[in-house]
């Protein structure tokens, strides 16, 4: 079956715990962790929210494991996956994973002074006898 790729910016809502290993060690370690995907702001009435699985496999798994925690903002790639299952009370439920080909953590960067403007860069000069390349 044919999966959509997706890349993104998620907000890690539970800490990545360890979901498998194998019995090779790191190599097949698993790595999964909930995390949301929203469009809008925290205070915005509309809520276009998505909820799903980050899945990280290998060295990725190791990555997530030691650099990501909740609240985290990450920017990721990967597959897209819907599971469904039945509970054993009969009730049907389904997850949406994202199976991770590579993750970042966003940093964002604090201005503390918000009437400081930068200084501007400055000029940037071309010979004229040299092509600018």
């Amino acid at each position: 079956m044919p999966q959509a790729i997706i890349a993104g910016e998620a907000r890690i809502v539970a800490g990545p715990k360890i979901a498998a290993y194998s019995r090779n060690g790191n190599e097949g370690t698993i790595v999964s962790c909930r995390a949301v995907i929203s469009s809008t702001k925290r205070d915005d009435p509309r809520d276009d929210s998505w909820w799903c699985s980050l899945k990280a496999f290998r060295g990725w798994a190791q990555t997530v494991l030691e650099n990501c925690d909740k609240g985290d903002l990450v920017a990721f790639t990967g597959r897209l996956s819907c599971n469904n299952w039945t509970t054993r009370d009969g009730e049907k439920r389904s997850d949406n994973e994202i199976l991770v080909d590579s993750v970042s953590k966003i940093q964002r960067i604090e201005v503390k002074d918000k009437g400081h403007t930068p200084p501007p860069a400055p000029p940037v000069t071309v010979p004229d006898d040299e092509p600018p390349f």
